[in-house]
């Protein structure tokens, strides 16, 4: 689920920088000044970053529909499901299931990720990340099967990694 908000926070962080489109060739319009005040709250909402996440990688992504199917009961595409968490409201609620550990001292008791959150669930979490990854890589990459050459995209990356 962190995957997930941080790869939503990724994809905003580089609307932002408008530097890297000039180095690719791509002609923009100068860039309005930044509302730095709103770029924060976005950087700390959770919710909004995994909405984010899915509405750019999940939302509309034929093979992920494809890959994980529908869900038997509900009969969506199991993708949209990232969507419908964060919408719901029940988002924070699984994520820090996921994360923490609870600690009751009047009952002397303690809960953990795995009392609230079955192996299902984590390998559902765990799939949807990789595709939000794998479908923001591939657009920052390119696809070979669109006909680009990819070997330009990886050798800017490459380059910005050694700066």
């Amino acid at each position: 689920m962190t995957a997930i908000e941080e790869i939503g926070k990724l994809f905003i962080l580089q609307l932002v920088q408008g530097d890297v489109f000039k180095e690719l060739g791509v002609k923009l319009e100068p860039p309005p000044d930044l509302n730095t005040k709103e770029l924060n709250k976005f950087l700390r909402n959770h919710l909004d970053k995994a909405l984010e996440a899915a509405a750019s990688s999940l939302y509309i992504n034929a093979g992920a529909d494809r890959r994980h199917g529908v869900h038997p009961i509900s009969g969506i595409h199991c993708t949209s499901g990232v969507v419908l968490l964060t919408r719901s409201g029940r988002w924070m609620s699984i994520r820090n299931s996921c994360l923490y550990t609870e600690v009751d001292f009047a009952t002397n008791s303690t809960s953990s990720p795995n009392d609230f959150i079955t192996r299902e669930h984590a390998y559902y979490f765990i799939c949807m990340g990789f595709e939000v990854l794998a479908e923001q890589a591939e657009a920052g990459f390119g696809s070979g099967l669109e006909g680009r050459d990819v070997s330009k995209s990886i050798q800017f990356w490459q380059d910005r990694l050694k700066d």
